[in-house]
């Protein structure tokens, strides 16, 4: 369209200006013949009329009728743009605006049997303007490119709305899709109007979205009734565990790297420390003292660092607590390490057994074996 504006709007163009030249030429001849035996009888009414009669032209805007010399005006006669009136002058300076000057020579010929005579009877400038058709070109301009942007903008459209429905909606659904099927949501799947039977790419996209959609929802939902059976599995497992520990007389404490207690506490572990210790630190528990608190996490880093067996370091840290002057409870340590065949401690169990009664029993012994000899 933009070419053929162009091609156009040039051909019409140089129309125009060679119909302006043509009516330029016809004027200045009618003027040359009609001015010449007029003005060599010195009949400038005649005259005057003659060039009032081609001030019609709308390209005319001037016309002036100089001397032989060219130094002095005859007559003259200017179009007023705003009164459109047509004013006769003999001033230069009146004359001094943008437009153009064709200047040309009135003769005129005496003719008798012996010779023929030319005579000069005086110069003739015409004013042309060409704003006539600068005006024209200017509004052909503006059909054109208002055509061009409206027939532009509804193939634009009508191109965006084919493209809407043919691409973008289908890709806003399958990315939809995509989206709840990334959440885990496959309530939805593309609609069965962007499937067509031609199997284009959108098709076979879509196609292969609902195909994915429905296989991985039977997986999820496979994989989600093996995880809830495995999670309840464990979960009666732990709970019949923790029922056991229950039912055991010792308390229990799983520590991490830092000695801060992670697990619940079993009923006799609350009765040892007569609260609940998880989230305390085992130090804290046992009471220690600055210099025995050092020792123990200085043991618990050797212990996590897994830099010498977990045997060799239990010679090394506390193995009975006195929690009060009643009662005495033994500690035993049991490792929980991170993966099989890697000596990597995640956590520590802790064990604590009240042996007081035991440790009384001994008492006595020592003291009857002491009598006894």
């Amino acid at each position: 369209m933009g070419i053929y504006g162009f091609v156009t709007f040039s051909i019409k163009r140089d129309q125009m200006y060679k119909d302006l030249k043509f009516s330029i030429s016809r004027v200045k001849k009618r003027l040359e013949k009609n001015l010449g035996p007029v003005l060599f009888e010195e009949n400038t009414r005649t005259a005057k009329n003659i060039v009032r009669s081609e001030l019609k032209e709308i390209f005319i805007k001037s016309i002036i009728v100089l001397d032989e010399q060219k130094k002095e005006i005859k007559f003259g006669f200017k179009k007023d743009v705003k009164t459109k009136r047509i004013i006769e002058t003999t001033e230069f300076n009146f004359f001094k605006d943008d437009t153009k000057r064709i200047r040309s020579r009135i003769v005129f010929e005496e003719s008798d049997p012996d010779q023929t005579e030319i005579h000069i009877v005086g110069y003739l400038d015409l004013y042309i303007s060409d704003a006539v058709i600068k005006q024209k070109l200017k509004n052909e301009l503006y059909i054109l490119l208002l055509a061009i942007i409206s027939i532009g903008s509804s193939l634009g459209f009508i191109i965006y709305v084919l493209i809407k429905e043919i691409v973008v909606q289908p890709l806003e659904k399958i990315s939809e899709v995509s989206s709840r099927v990334s959440k885990g949501d496959f309530s939805q799947r593309v609609e069965k109007r962007f499937i067509s039977k031609d199997n284009d790419e959108i098709s076979s996209l879509s196609k292969s979205i609902n195909n994915m959609t429905d296989k991985i929802e039977k997986l999820t939902t496979g994989l989600k009734n093996e995880v809830d059976a495995q999670t309840k599995e464990i979960q009666l497992q732990n709970e019949s565990f923790f029922s056991l520990l229950s039912n055991l007389d010792q308390g229990f404490l799983v520590i991490d790297y830092k000695g801060e207690v992670t697990s619940d506490s079993t009923d006799i572990t609350k009765t040892i420390f007569g609260f609940e210790p998880k989230g305390k630190n085992i130090t804290d528990l046992f009471k220690l003292n600055f210099t025995e608190k050092k020792a123990y996490l200085k043991w618990l880093s050797h212990v996590f660092g897994g830099v010498m067996n977990f045997k060799d370091l239990l010679p090394l840290t506390k193995k009975s607590l006195h929690l009060s002057d009643k009662h005495i409870f033994s500690l035993n340590y049991r490792p929980i390490y991170q993966v099989k065949g890697k000596k990597k401690v995640e956590k520590v169990i802790c064990i604590l057994k009240d042996i007081t009664k035991e440790k009384e029993i001994q008492k006595k012994v020592n003291e009857a074996s002491e009598k006894s000899e």
